[in-house]
């Protein structure tokens, strides 16, 4: 048993009496879980997926849209006209009627020259109509059935035109 000595710093041997002590829970304490996200709106947290969700997103969207440009500037905006001019005409059996009617028939037979200037796009022809008119009244006309001309290829194309007045 341990001594008591009348000086409070030295070593005593042994254990105190009050040294083992009863902790009582309290009774009075809550404890309290935290609040969801959704009802704790100004302290939610994002989702990580969703950042990388919206970046891959924007990223889709303006590659589509730079592959839209390029396509529309390639295709069609740098896209020129096809060049037709007429090479040559000839007029073969003319025949002149000077009776009541004072008309002159002939044949024609024309030489387009044709040329693609473009270097990314080929030119469909679906049907070249050429018309010989008197005034307001057609007199005649030919037809060339459809064609394609590819990039940047230049041709000629023969076409007759039969008993013109």
């Amino acid at each position: 048993m341990p001594t008591q000595n009348q000086d409070d710093h030295q070593v005593v041997m042994g254990y105190p009496a009050n040294y083992f002590q009863i902790i009582r829970p309290r009774h009075d304490a809550i404890i309290r879980t935290p609040e969801p996200p959704c009802d704790n709106p100004g302290h939610e947290k994002r989702h990580p997926c969703l950042k990388w969700l919206t970046v891959c997103l924007f990223s889709t969207v303006a590659l589509l849209s730079l592959l839209v440009f390029f396509g529309y500037y390639f295709s069609t905006y740098r896209n020129k006209n096809p060049d037709i001019k007429i090479e040559s005409i000839t007029a073969t059996h003319v025949k002149a009627f000077p009776n009541n009617t004072n008309t002159v028939s002939a044949d024609w037979h024309l030489t387009f020259f044709l040329d693609n200037p473009n270097t990314f796009a080929s030119i469909s022809y679906k049907k070249i109509q050429v018309s010989v008119f008197d005034g307001d009244e057609r007199v005649s006309f030919g037809s060339l059935d459809s064609f394609d001309q590819k990039k940047g290829e230049e041709g000629r194309m023969n076409m007759q035109i039969y008993g013109c007045r």
